[in-house]
């Protein structure tokens, strides 16, 4: 079941990310591209060069998210506030949403921002909510709108939270 194996994978990432947020840490470059799976299986999440502190807990070692206000990421799975460069928005949200852009990928087999020029998708990324396709599973499809919701307040809480919801669903699937 390629499905679930890609959700399982999904699931992999999210808890890398809760992992990072429990220490500070915000990724921001969330994308099919920076996952990788090893010759074992195991899933690795890449490139943390954008990486940003959520707090003073990494505050030492990475720049504050709160003071960034220039753009930085992926315009095709970025956040509606990283395409306005609102610093004062970013967090564990943030990711989230990025989560849901990968949840997206992998139902529709397309980034939740389509198109060939760059500003062009950083202008969509900061204005339009990607439309999940009704053949989608309902579940699925809801948690997908929900971490893709244009308000951070509008998302699931935590990479963890986003995480239990795709196996509540491979659960009940089984």
């Amino acid at each position: 079941d390629v499905l679930s194996w890609h959700l399982r994978v999904l699931m992999s990432v999210a808890a890398t990310v809760h992992h990072a947020h429990e220490r500070g840490v915000l990724h921001r470059d969330l994308k099919p591209d920076n996952v990788m799976i090893g010759a074992g299986g195991e899933v690795y999440l890449l490139d943390w060069g954008i990486a940003l502190a959520l707090d003073e807990r990494a505050a030492r070692h990475l720049p504050l998210a709160a003071s960034q206000t220039g753009l930085a990421g992926t315009p095709h799975y970025m956040a509606p506030e990283m395409a306005r460069a609102d610093g004062p928005q970013l967090g564990v949200r943030t990711d989230v949403y990025l989560l849901g852009g990968l949840l997206y990928a992998l139902l529709t087999g397309e980034p939740p921002h389509p198109g060939e020029d760059a500003q062009e998708v950083v202008n969509r990324a900061a204005t339009e909510v990607p439309s999940v396709p009704a053949e989608c599973a309902a579940r699925l499809r809801r948690l997908c709108t929900e971490a893709l919701s244009m308000e951070p307040a509008g998302r699931p809480a935590s990479a963890e939270q986003f995480r239990r919801a795709v196996q509540a669903w491979l659960e009940e699937r089984d």
